[in-house]
């Protein structure tokens, strides 16, 4: 695959993915992914939360993936299919005690390696991002 992505592959999940060097607002990573054809990563299953821990060089480093709830406080949407994040799920992905909407800002989710898995954060934090392309039909 031509711009950089890489596939990678934990069990029987292989998924092509793209780490940005460059920290942008969660928008502005969003439209970065979705010019190359892609979106931010969306860890739905086990085996990408995995990919999504270990990728990341920089263990200092925030990453936004493909989860917000921009539109409705509290109700997370994915990226790729805007499917809504089920609570069970949520209950993995997040950090204990997120998400939580802080001071009513807190809107788009990222990897966050100090309180890992994810945090929802300000939109307008400044984050990697990590692209992922949808496997072909």
């Amino acid at each position: 695959m031509s711009l950089g992505f890489q596939v990678i592959t934990r069990g029987l999940t292989s998924v092509c993915v793209w780490l940005s060097s460059d920290q942008l607002d969660y928008l502005s990573a969003r439209d970065q992914c979705q010019a190359k054809g892609a979106h931010l990563f969306t860890p739905k299953t086990q085996e990408k939360l995995e990919i999504l821990l270990n990728i990341v060089p920089d263990k200092s480093s925030p990453i936004w993936i493909g989860l917000n709830d921009m539109e409705e406080s509290f109700n997370f949407v994915w990226e790729d299919d805007q499917s809504v994040l089920d609570d069970s799920w949520a209950k993995v992905l997040f950090h204990p005690g997120d998400p939580n909407n802080m001071y009513d800002i807190e809107r788009c989710v990222c990897y966050q390696p100090d309180s890992e898995p994810v945090i929802d954060q300000p939109c307008d934090t400044p984050a990697l991002y990590l692209c992922e392309v949808n496997p072909a039909v």
